[in-house]
């Protein structure tokens, strides 16, 4: 007998088989035990979370002569006919590569006859996303109208991309991830029926690495068994999946902190030798970090799931900068899924979070943004690019710090932060501060806060205000940092829009910088008008370079 996976193995054939999913299955059965069937159904969730499984069992349940307290019998010569595949009232499309309209018009026309056999003809369509706008227009009536004897069901990991004409002709499903609890009874059942040894250790990662995908979990596991002849270790893990063991992501860590690039290149280049897998460790490193950030939160270890007391003491870093590096880490494994070139991002997100910790280069905000342009140059250039990441030849040392420095210098902001602090306090008044003061409230009281207007959530509160131009008091230099890298930022604009209505210039300053740029004002005794928020804020994105200038520079 040929070997069969495991993932189809344990590919559940009941409703009582099914770990997870435990609203959806009770819903199905009490359809079956109260017969009351839709005509159309829409499975959405991620993969291998047992979408297309759930809808074979719940067709084989629908057609069952002797159901059980709403499950199959699995004896009835109906579910007979079903599980060896004999049935051709069961019909399965992958509409990845069967999404045209004649696909579509095909079963239109079987639909119209009566089931051979079976009391339901059952359409299983899977990867339903994919079908084209024509098929979905052509299918549309017969949802609308379906026969007695006909029901769909609409499998789908991409649930948005359904038009709403089908959604709401439809029940929708939402299946979840297995949960940490679930995964792992499912892999102690797979352990005691397969005789596969797995420390605890090794299978907590087994664990975090299917992340909440049972068929992921199916398939790891199966692939390290064969590789340690079922007594599998941590160490085999990383070994073979090309992962980074914990100890040393903490040691990349401190050499981060401590600024030690040319030994975080050594480290990369024994990385690189080994095939280690650059999306997963960037996500490990993320975890880690986020492990750090919850202990600084709450000093409870019972909420962390990488770190222990002991790892926590090897690093020594303030709550902001882990802010800092998360929200690095975040922007860099978004990229690194369709970046071709996955240890590229690895090494350009090692040099943004260095730059955190530069203390050559004076990140402080203090420095207007006139001086902070003349630190762009050549000379500079070096310690901040490695060359050899582009992927276009011709976009080398030279052509970037010649034909493309005016690009640059467009980058910068047009206005320095001691423009917006002289515009805001020439139209500075009492009721603007006080409007912004209550938005600045409401931001910190908001529930459900945008990751981006985090930096908001920190300042103490409004200095002075005009109708475009803000000032906010910090006591943490590097939020405002943060802030004042982010503001001129289109994303960043529509995000705080719902707050303003507006688009707006806002920057943070500390105490000591507000005494400085109070002074500077002082001084001048000029009258600036508001500087308008104007489309020269926007960035370019039409070149490699630019793209790859923006990331470091912001």
């Amino acid at each position: 007998m040929s070997h069969i996976t495991l993932y189809r193995k344990y590919r559940p054939t009941n409703f009582k088989n099914i770990i997870g999913q435990e609203h959806i299955v009770e819903t199905l059965v009490n359809s079956i035990k109260l017969n009351k069937i839709s005509h159309s159904y829409i499975f959405s969730g991620p993969k291998g979370v047992g979408k297309t499984s759930i809808a074979k069992i719940f067709a084989k349940a629908l057609n069952c002569l002797n159901t059980i307290d709403g499950d199959i019998c699995d004896k009835c010569n109906n579910c007979q006919t079903i599980k060896t595949n004999r049935s051709t009232d069961i019909l399965e499309l992958d509409a990845a590569s069967n999404n045209s309209v004649e696909n579509i018009r095909n079963i239109i026309e079987t639909c119209k006859f009566l089931p051979s056999s079976l009391k339901y003809r059952v359409y299983i369509i899977d990867e339903a996303h994919m079908l084209t706008t024509q098929a979905w227009n052509a299918l549309l009536k017969t949802v609308e109208e379906t026969p007695e004897h006909v029901i769909f069901i609409f499998a789908t990991t991409e649930f948005h991309k359904i038009p709403l004409t089908i959604v709401s002709r439809c029940q929708v499903y939402k299946f979840s991830l297995l949960n940490n609890i679930e995964a792992k009874k499912l892999l102690n059942k797979i352990q005691q029926n397969e005789n596969i040894k797995i420390s605890d250790e090794a299978a907590d990662k087994i664990i975090e690495l299917a992340n909440g995908s049972a068929r992921d979990l199916l398939s790891i596991t199966e692939q390290l068994s064969l590789y340690t002849n079922n007594d599998i270790k941590i160490n085999d893990i990383y070994e073979l999946f090309g992962l980074t063991d914990k100890n040393s992501i903490l040691s990349l860590i401190k050499l981060i902190i401590t600024n030690n690039y040319q030994e975080i290149l050594n480290i990369y280049n024994v990385l690189l030798n080994k095939g280690t897998d650059f999306s997963q460790l960037l996500i490990d490193i993320l975890n880690l970090l986020i492990d750090l950030l919850v202990v600084k939160k709450t000093n409870d270890f019972n909420f962390t799931k990488v770190l222990n007391k002991q790892d926590v003491n090897m690093i020594n870093i303030s709550e902001s900068k882990i802010n800092l590096m998360i929200d690095i880490l975040q922007n860099s494994i978004s990229e690194i899924k369709t970046y071709s070139s996955q240890q590229n991002v690895f090494l350009l997100s090692m040099v943004k979070l260095l730059s955190l910790f530069n203390k050559n280069e004076n990140t402080n905000n203090s420095v207007d943004q006139t001086s902070y342009q003349t630190t762009v140059k050549e000379e500079n250039l070096d310690n901040m690019f490695d060359w050899s990441l582009y992927k276009d030849e011709s976009l080398n040392k030279q052509t970037l710090t010649t034909i493309n420095k005016p690009i640059i210098n467009k980058i910068i902001i047009n206005h320095t932060l001691q423009d917006i602090f002289n515009a805001a306090g020439s139209n500075t008044k009492k009721e603007i501060r006080d409007k912004y003061s209550k938005i600045l409230t409401n931001i910190k009281n908001s529930h459900d806060l945008h990751p981006l207007l985090n930096p908001l959530a920190y300042a103490k509160n409004v200095y002075v205000a005009s109708e475009n131009c803000v000032i906010l008091i910090y006591d943490d230099s590097e939020m405002c940092y943060l802030l004042n890298n982010r503001y001129f930022k289109n994303e960043f604009q529509e995000e705080l829009a719902k707050y303003t209505n507006k688009a707006i210039n806002i920057i943070g300053l500390t105490k000591k910088e507000i005494s400085q740029y109070l002074s500077n004002f002082n001084k001048t005794h000029k009258s600036f008008n508001d500087i308008k928020f104007s489309d020269n804020h926007n960035l370019p994105t039409n070149e490699i370079v630019i793209d790859e200038v923006k990331k470091i520079l912001f």
